[in-house]
C-alpha cells in the first residue's frame, strides 16, 4: 500500500504560503498476513517543508523505517511496534516544540486490544 500526501495553501492578500502546512508525504506499507499473525513494513519519507508561512521556520526531510508485529484472536490483539529503528533525528514541522525538541528516536510499542 502506498500513501502520498501532498497539501498547497496560499495567501492570496499577502502573496506567501498559509502557515502551519504539513510537508509532502510518502509511506509504503509492505504487509504479511498469516493466520493469527500480521506482519509490517513501514517507510516514510517525510519532505522538506521549505514554504513557510508567518512566523515558520524550515523543517529538514526524514525517511522512518518502523517493523510492526501483531496478534489476533478470540477478540483479542496483542500489537508490537518498533519505531524509527534506524534512529533517524526528525522534527514534526507542525510541533511548536519543534525548536526545542526532535521527535521520538528509535522506541518501541506495546499495545493490548480486547474487543467486545
Amino acid at each position: 500500500l502506498y500513501d502520498f500526501s501532498l497539501v498547497r495553501g496560499d495567501d492570496l492578500t499577502n502573496n506567501m504560503p498559509l502557515s502551519y502546512i504539513n510537508p509532502d508525504k510518502q509511506i509504503l506499507n509492505l504487509e504479511y498476513s498469516k493466520k493469527v499473525m500480521n506482519y509490517k513494513i513501514r517507510l516514510s519519507k517525510i519532505h522538506d517543508q521549505n514554504r513557510l508561512g508567518e512566523f515558520e521556520t524550515f523543517t529538514q526531510s526524514s525517511v522512518l523505517f518502523d517493523f510492526v508485529i501483531a496478534y489476533t484472536k478470540d477478540n483479542h490483539n496483542i500489537t508490537i511496534q518498533f519505531n524509527n529503528i534506524l534512529d533517524q533525528e526528525y522534527y514534526n514541522h507542525l510541533s511548536r516544540i519543534k525548536s526545542i525538541t526532535p521527535e521520538a528516536g528509535r522506541n518501541v510499542m506495546i499495545s493490548y486490544r480486547s474487543f467486545f
